[in-house]
């Protein structure tokens, strides 16, 4: 049996119309995660591809159009069961914490009125390229969501258990002392996919103010207590000024029927 090119079948599933795929594989929410956007050649981000203003303003209109935006506070309330959730519910996340999530993202998610979750690796906070403490508390002032992201931004996968879990803690406890918060959630840098589950549920054991984990399976379905994103910024279909959220959609919902299982 001759194997088909890959390219072949991305582009097939990609044209499955993503009504069909969500009809037979039902989600609650989804969930995106972006980095950053912006119309410059920005020589810190070598490792993907970001979109420019105006592209992401496309994928805001498209996402308005055909879905209905969650704050971080709505998801909560539908995890814990105390009210229900949107219809099309879609929840909106920036990793990194760079300083593009405030002089180019915040004015389009403000104009919009679009909730959003900015995840900040710590560390970095008041560095070249990243937001400052007072950013930070302008966009949670203007009623973003901030999560931890961890100190160093390293992969935790490939940390000692004890090392992993000062990072995790570490960065938690920065962001709420910087906010005067009691809650916030963490997202892995790079991804959580290989971390020990039990190791991760013990930490939200003894931790009770992480809400969730965030993590960048796409639509995996995992414990509760982890959050899967799709990656908006994929490069798996070409970047331009058009939205291609529906392609990249049809095509992480196409990952569940591969991996066999709803």
């Amino acid at each position: 049996m001759h194997k088909y090119p890959k390219t072949f079948l991305k582009h097939t599933a990609a044209n499955i119309p993503l009504s069909l795929y969500r009809f037979f594989i039902k989600r609650d929410f989804l969930t995106l995660c972006y980095h950053v956007v912006s119309d410059k050649s920005l020589p810190h981000i070598k490792e993907y591809r970001y979109k420019t203003k105006s592209a992401f303003e496309n994928d805001i209109l498209y996402l308005k159009k055909n879905f209905s935006f969650i704050s971080y506070d709505e998801l909560l309330k539908y995890k814990s069961g105390e009210s229900e959730i949107k219809k099309n519910a879609v929840l909106l996340t920036f990793d990194d914490g760079l300083s593009e999530c405030f002089w180019e993202i915040r004015p389009i998610l403000l104009k919009h009125n679009v909730p959003c979750v900015f995840f900040i690796a710590t560390d970095f906070i008041g560095s070249e390229h990243y937001l400052t403490w007072e950013e930070i508390k302008a966009l949670a002032k203007d009623g973003f969501t901030i999560g931890a992201h961890s100190k160093r931004h390293a992969r935790i996968d490939l940390l000692p258990h004890s090392e992993a879990e000062k990072e995790i803690i570490g960065s938690c406890r920065i962001i709420m002392e910087l906010l005067g918060v009691n809650h916030l959630p963490f997202a892995f840098p790079y991804h959580g996919g290989l971390i020990d589950r039990h190791f991760l549920k013990d930490i939200i054991s003894k931790h009770r103010f992480i809400d969730f984990l965030f993590d960048t399976h796409s639509l995996r379905k995992e414990e509760d207590f982890i959050i899967n994103r799709i990656w908006a910024e994929s490069p798996v279909f070409n970047i331009n000024a058009k939205s291609h959220l529906a392609k990249l959609l049809s095509f992480a919902y196409a990952g569940c029927l591969k991996r066999g299982r709803k």
